[in-house]
This record gives structure tokens, C-alpha cells and sequence, in this order.
């Protein structure tokens, strides 16, 4: 609880059961860490890399973190309330939303590479200056949204019409 973790690197972890509250990780490397069960209650991932964690598998009801200039690789979030969370600059990369709440989730400036967003509440998300999304219009949730050009041509994409100068 109210702990700083800085430049420490937690690689095949096993954090089930526990908690974590106020908590602030940063420049920090997490790799392949078992949640199952696990609390991250008003926490703060700073410049950190994320990879290989089954979010999913956290205590839903200890699970409201904030993300902010981090690479999450290879992670995913399945069925779980992100409402209101921060992913500001991250990188995404082989990640995955799946039935998870993210009205008005912060993914301002983060970029996006093979993620993918299947039956998730997008509405009023911040996506402005947010690149290489995969956001399945009729298959997400995404009213009230807001995307900026050039990427926001994609949700047309799975549409199957021709868009022409």
C-alpha cells in the first residue's frame, strides 16, 4: 500500500491475492505475472512495459489502474469495468479488449499495433491522436466517441465501401 516501484523488473510473478493500493510503478518491467485474483486499487503504471498479463483474471471489483507513455504487449482485457481509466501515449501491441467497459477510457496519443476491440462500451473514449486502432464499428459500442483524422477512416474499413479523394 502507497508504494513507489521504480526501474524493478517482475518477470514470471506470481502477484495472485494480492493487493496493491495508491500504488505507482515506474520505468518498471512486467513480464508474464499471474494476477489471478489480484488488486491494482487507484495504481498508476508510469513508462512501464506490460507483457503477457491476463487482466482479466484481477479482482473486477480492485481493478481501477491508470496507464500512462507504457507498452502493453501480448495482454488482455476480458470482461472487465476500465470506465474513466487512463491509457494517455501508451503502446499497444498483440493486446486484446474483449466485453470490457472503457466509456470514457483516455487513449489519447496511444498507438495501437494488431490490438483489437471486440463487443466493448467505447462510448465517449478519447481515441484523438491515437494511430492504428482495429475498432469494429458495429461490434463496439463507440457513441460519442472522439477520433481525429488521418485513422478514423479505418472504422470505415470493415464496412467494405470505397472511400475516394
Amino acid at each position: 500500500q502507497d508504494c513507489t516501484f521504480k526501474n524493478c523488473r517482475f518477470s514470471y510473478c506470481d502477484f495472485s491475492y494480492s493487493i496493491f493500493r495508491n500504488c505507482t510503478f515506474e520505468n518498471c518491467e512486467l513480464t508474464v505475472v499471474t494476477v489471478k485474483n489480484a488488486g491494482f486499487a487507484n495504481c498508476e503504471f508510469i513508462g512501464s512495459r506490460l507483457q503477457g498479463i491476463n487482466f482479466s483474471d484481477c479482482n473486477s471489483y480492485q481493478f481501477y489502474s491508470d496507464f500512462k507513455e507504457s507498452i502493453i504487449g501480448h495482454c488482455f482485457f476480458g470482461e472487465i469495468d476500465l470506465k474513466e481509466r487512463s491509457f494517455f501515449k501508451c503502446r499497444f501491441k498483440n493486446s486484446e479488449f474483449t466485453k470490457t467497459i472503457l466509456k470514457k477510457a483516455n487513449f489519447k496519443e496511444a498507438d495501437f499495433e494488431e490490438t483489437m476491440f471486440s463487443d466493448c462500451n467505447l462510448e465517449k473514449a478519447n481515441f484523438s491522436q491515437a494511430r492504428g486502432y482495429t475498432i469494429h464499428p458495429l461490434e463496439n459500442r463507440i457513441k460519442g466517441a472522439i477520433f481525429s483524422y488521418p485513422d478514423v477512416v479505418t472504422l470505415l474499413s470493415p464496412l467494405g465501401i470505397i472511400i475516394k479523394d
